[in-house]
């Protein structure tokens, strides 16, 4: 993949590992691979060592593997059903906060309705959204 075509939060594939070690040494790979996910986040650049930092969590903001941009490419969605979206409810809920600047203590564990509560609810409605938890798939 080329470095102009990478963005921060997006999912990629790597198939392979240039930066300080193998592929299959890459903790963020093992831990997605362990849970079913097929896919790493692009969660920063880093200018010291010139090259992205992945994880498989795309909160992570300290942990995570270097690669450079030709060692992965673009995650390609699985098409599920036309109409709606399955997202992991804590990355749906991250990205919201980056929208909406709230994000739930317990990530999402909204028994009371309250605006924030509301809002989130509506946006799964209008985008048809199945939020499911990581560890139950």
């Amino acid at each position: 993949m080329k470095k102009e075509n990478v963005k921060i939060g997006m999912k990629v594939v790597p198939h392979s590992k240039t930066v300080w070690s193998e592929l299959e040494e890459s903790n963020s790979w093992e831990t997605a691979l362990k849970r079913k996910q097929n896919y790493l986040y692009v969660t920063a650049w880093d200018d010291e060592e010139k090259c992205f930092v992945l994880s498989e969590d795309i909160t992570d903001k300290e942990g995570g593997d270097f690669f450079n941009p030709e060692d992965f490419e673009s995650y390609q969605e699985k098409e599920t059903d036309a109409n709606s979206l399955i997202i992991n409810r804590k990355d749906l809920l991250y990205l919201l906060s980056m929208t909406y600047g709230y994000i739930d203590d317990e990530l999402g564990g909204m028994e009371e309705e309250n605006e924030h509560s509301l809002k989130l609810k509506s946006i799964i409605d209008k985008y048809n959204i199945l939020m499911v938890d990581i560890k139950s798939i």
